[in-house]
């Protein structure tokens, strides 16, 4: 059921963009050919006026065939006859169409479980937000020099400002302060001795509170309510502390290994012993701990602090929210594209169609009520609309966006670009998405398979 609902959803998406396009075509009176849902042979069509509306078999995707759009037409109803402004408005309708279908399903979302802030809800003592004076109650402005409208975009300034110190402005008791916070970096391997602390962070974060696994029980004797004073004569505070001390070993000892080992070898244990010293009932006991090796996809980075639950308002505030919502989801597209031409983040973590749904499905499954299902389907859907929608605006053949350019470029130009040359733009561009597509898919596909979350 779960995976049923987020293929429609995901479907809706690519539905609603070309509803775009053939609703701004229809009114500028361009000769629409075909609506199909879906793709492959055609299952069932029935023609309206001039229009024929289609169902096809494979359950994916939909397409608006216009006159004259990918051959030349005498007609003067056809795509290529249309001034270029009109052309414009019908190829950016698309990417529009799915930035305003993510403002309504927001505006759903708002009016039924609230708005976001950027207003701290919680700092954890001994944190680095903590350390660096953030206080509950404080209203974030901007992290890392950029502003910051909603929780999403400070979390992704973190992500991209890759562990390094950040200034960040907040307001408190209306005046406008500067702090400056050093993130905790969680490499993405890394070297784990097998507990789950008290506190993340603060005086009983070294406090062992249970052994989450298995292979740690084997390898350890760790116990609950152990406090871990050294390691290897390190002496230990705080998580932070053996989280940092982890990192050293396993640069210093364990990444060469790693790297050697073969791709086939799925071991998870280590030839490194640690000397670990507990406080275990008053005594100081002194402990042999092989750790275990954990191998993520990327590093991670946090400063320990939550923000405010989310606001509930009236009419006003709803749609209020709901734009400004949708310009920071907007300018978390734009950014998550710019990092990743940056390196800032891996083409490895991009997800494509496969990976969209398989995601939808594993979120969803991890809530318990219907209502909370679909609130889960339609706040990833606006993530993923307005993903869509700024993707589409990219300047890559046959993206909405690179066709833009050959439109501004005619407009400057005030004569079309030969039909022989667009069409081998358009067929480079095309091969090089398919190649990327396919990419995608078996990189989507791999993380399903080997349990990886996409």
């Amino acid at each position: 059921m779960t995976l049923l609902l987020s293929i429609i959803a995901f479907n809706i998406i690519i539905i609603v963009h070309e509803l775009g396009h053939f609703i701004v075509a229809k009114l500028c009176k361009i000769q629409v050919l075909e609506f199909s849902l879906f793709f492959g042979p055609k299952i069932f069509s029935i023609k309206i006026g001039e229009t024929m509306y289609s169902l096809r078999l494979i359950p994916a995707l939909a397409y608006v065939k216009l006159e004259g759009e990918e051959e030349e037409s005498d007609s003067e109803r056809s795509f290529g006859n249309k001034s270029v402004f009109t052309r414009m408005a019908v190829i950016a309708a698309g990417p529009i169409a799915n930035i305003l279908l993510a403002t309504v399903l927001l505006m759903v979302i708002i009016s039924t479980s609230g708005y976001e802030t950027t207003k701290v809800g919680k700092v954890l003592e001994g944190s680095p937000a903590y350390e660096a004076g953030l206080r509950e109650g404080d209203i974030i402005k901007s992290y890392d020099g950029k502003k910051v409208y909603a929780p999403a975009e400070e979390m992704l300034f973190l992500m991209a400002s890759k562990g390094k110190e950040a200034n960040v402005t907040i307001e408190r008791n209306g005046n406008e302060e500067e702090l400056s916070v050093k993130p905790l970096v969680i490499p993405a391997n890394r070297l784990l001795l097998g507990f789950r602390a008290k506190e993340s962070y603060g005086k009983e974060s070294n406090v062992v509170s249970s052994v989450i696994s298995k292979q740690a029980d084997e390898n350890n004797n760790l116990k609950p309510g152990d406090k871990i004073l050294k390691i290897d004569n390190q002496e230990i505070k705080s998580m932070p502390d053996i989280l940092n001390y982890l990192k050293n070993v396993y640069d210093q000892k364990l990444k060469d290994e790693q790297a050697d080992r073969n791709k086939d070898d799925k071991s998870k244990e280590s030839n490194i012993v640690l000397n670990v010293n507990v406080l275990r009932d008053g005594n100081i006991v002194p402990l042999q701990i092989k750790p275990f090796f954990e191998q993520g996809r990327s590093d991670s980075y946090d400063i320990g602090m939550a923000f405010a639950p989310s606001v509930k308002g009236g009419a006003g505030d709803i749609v209020r929210e709901a734009f400004i919502s949708t310009y920071s989801y907007t300018r978390v597209s734009i950014y998550s594209i710019i990092y990743l031409f940056q390196g800032k983040f891996s083409f490895a973590e991009v997800t494509g169609p496969v990976g969209m749904v398989a995601t939808m499905n594993e979120v969803v499954q991890m809530v318990p009520s219907m209502m909370d299902k679909i609130l889960s389907i339609l706040n990833l859907m606006v993530f993923i609309s307005i993903a869509l929608g700024i993707a589409n605006l990219l300047p890559i053949p046959p993206a909405d966006g690179s066709r833009l350019i050959l439109l501004a470029l005619e407009a400057v130009r005030r004569k079309p670009l030969p039909v022989e040359k667009e069409r081998m733009i358009m067929a480079a561009g095309f091969v090089f998405m398919m190649i990327l597509f396919v990419v995608v898919l078996f990189s989507d596909i791999f993380k399903i398979f080997n349990g990886i979350g996409v």
